[in-house]
């Protein structure tokens, strides 16, 4: 039984090289076709399993405990709340320690948060924003809201006492 590839013809035992033999015939448009489908299709199924092989893989990667280690940006926001609010780490009080977080709070957040809202409009006004001056109007009012706030609350804990 012999095996035809591409005008190769392969018998079906291994014999000596000399016994190999060569055929003139070129194969028909139809079997070249066949074969290139074959192979096409071949090359799809390897193409769909290594796809799934690497999805496999991430999935597996994915839920695989491993040790976390908070990024840098993080460490820099817990070192930058504990700057701005030192009287947080003493908690010995319960009503001095809500005070403290209140005036951390107003006192020192909101006007940064304020100063933030400020600068950001400031930068639209240069950039040539065309909403800039629309905003202008709202960024007042949030920067009166945040800084009143302040006095607000101080107003408050004044009447309650």
């Amino acid at each position: 039984m012999r095996s035809r590839v591409l005008g190769y013809v392969r018998p079906a035992a291994a014999p000596a090289a000399s016994h190999i033999e060569f055929t003139h015939e070129t194969p028909t448009t139809d079997e070249l076709l066949q074969q290139l489908d074959g192979l096409e299709r071949l090359l799809r199924l390897q193409n769909l399993r290594r796809e799934e092989e690497r999805a496999f893989l991430e999935v597996r990667e994915f839920f695989t405990l491993k040790p976390r280690r908070l990024p840098p940006i993080d460490v820099f926001g817990i070192a930058l709340v504990c700057l701005l609010a030192p009287s947080v780490a003493y908690a010995a009080d319960l009503e001095q320690t809500l005070r403290n977080l209140v005036t951390a709070f107003t006192g020192r957040i909101l006007p940064i948060l304020a100063l933030g809202y400020l600068g950001k409009n400031a930068f639209s006004h240069i950039t040539g924003d065309p909403n800039a001056k629309n905003e202008s109007i709202r960024v007042v009012i949030a920067i009166a809201c945040l800084l009143g706030l302040s006095g607000v609350w101080n107003f408050i804990a004044s009447q309650t006492r």
